[in-house]
């Protein structure tokens, strides 16, 4: 199975095919960081606007780099902490309309579960139980 992922989270726009059997196929990432180290500042619900508008462009970028075309599967964060509705918010809808426009189903995947469960797409996987911390304090155990 292939499945576009996407992700807005404060300071990243980014979207990625990844097949089952072949890995990942194509990525593209727009950062934000320059934006907020201009006013030395961030905030999880700050410039949504530039990942509704820099999301679609990436969407077409990883589609022609995988030598793809709709439809195909989607996924995007979700997040439990309120402070991060907006960023999530962009991918949410972005992937839902796709997915209904295009006929294919849609998963959201727990943000920080996501970061946690990467190393798991490695050539070479971590063995359970592993460790893992984030940034807003919280730790994870993978089981």
């Amino acid at each position: 199975m292939r499945v576009l992922g996407i992700e807005t989270s404060c300071d990243e726009t980014a979207a990625a095919i990844y097949d089952g059997e072949g890995g990942l196929l194509a990525h593209r990432l727009f950062s934000q960081i320059d934006l907020h180290a201009k006013y030395g500042v961030w905030s999880p619900s700050w410039r949504p606007g530039n990942h509704v508008r820099k999301l679609v462009p990436l969407i077409e970028e990883v589609l022609v780099a995988a030598s793809l075309s709709p439809p195909i599967s989607m996924a995007w964060p979700t997040h439990p902490d309120p402070a991060w509705w907006a960023p999530c918010w962009s991918a949410q809808r972005s992937a839902e309309a796709l997915a209904y426009g295009w006929g294919v189903p849609a998963l959201g995947v727990h943000h920080l579960r996501g970061h946690l469960l990467a190393p798991m797409l490695e050539a070479d996987p971590p063995a359970f139980p592993f460790f893992g911390a984030a940034r807003v304090g919280r730790a994870h155990i993978a089981r």
